[in-house]
């Protein structure tokens, strides 16, 4: 696999931020409204749902897809 490149296809799922937002200004909710912060959604780390890695090299693919460039980055963190 030497020489290989490693991309993730990423959906950031900008639809449950969004639901999240609204659910929290109807309920009255203090703390900040998550359409003015970058915001992540996380997940079960035992299942491996929900890793936020990082990466300078994004190619936006739909509103809320993109092509990300992991090479190298198994040096850090494993093999993807």
């Amino acid at each position: 696999m030497a020489g290989s490149r490693i991309i993730f296809h990423i959906d950031v799922n900008s639809a449950f931020l969004s639901w999240e937002a609204v659910y929290r200004l109807r309920c009255g909710q203090e703390g900040p409204d998550l359409r003015s912060v970058p915001s992540a959604v996380g997940g079960d780390m035992a299942m491996r749902h929900g890793v936020i890695k990082y990466t300078d090299v994004v190619e936006q693919y739909s509103i809320d897809e993109a092509f990300m460039d992991m090479t190298g980055t198994e040096k850090l963190f494993g093999s993807p």
